[in-house]
């Protein structure tokens, strides 16, 4: 018996020299500045809220941009619009008056008949047709 007390009392002598031995061959930690250990705890989550906030901002640019588009195409259909009637309404106020010219017309295309011209075209004073 007397061995085994004596192997029971060297163990926790033999337990703190080992673990000394451990400790002492290990490199002591240094000691992590605040800025990095800040970095290190809280740059995903930094990551992760940047990354939404640009998701957000893509998908609140592109809706602007589709109803902008949308009032863009409206106001140029309306100018489209706006310029066929002023378009139609110069066109029919041309031929009127093309009209109200032929029958004076037709007067000066007798006299080219006449002459031996064979143009059949109605010449109409003022408008620029040889």
């Amino acid at each position: 018996m007397n061995s085994l007390s004596r192997t029971l009392r060297l163990r926790p002598a033999r337990l703190l020299q080992m673990q000394t031995r451990a400790n002492s061959s290990q490199v002591p930690e240094k000691e992590v500045s605040p800025h990095i250990g800040f970095y290190k705890t809280f740059s995903r989550p930094i990551a992760k809220v940047l990354l939404m906030a640009t998701f957000t901002y893509q998908v609140a640019y592109w809706g602007w941009v589709y109803l902008e588009k949308g009032e863009i195409r409206a106001q140029k259909t309306a100018a489209i619009e706006g310029l066929e009637k002023e378009l139609k309404g110069l066109t029919d106020a041309k031929r009127s008056k093309r009209r109200a010219g032929l029958e004076s017309g037709f007067a000066l295309r007798a006299e080219v008949w006449d002459q031996g011209h064979y143009d059949i075209t109605p010449r109409i004073a003022g408008e620029g047709f040889g």
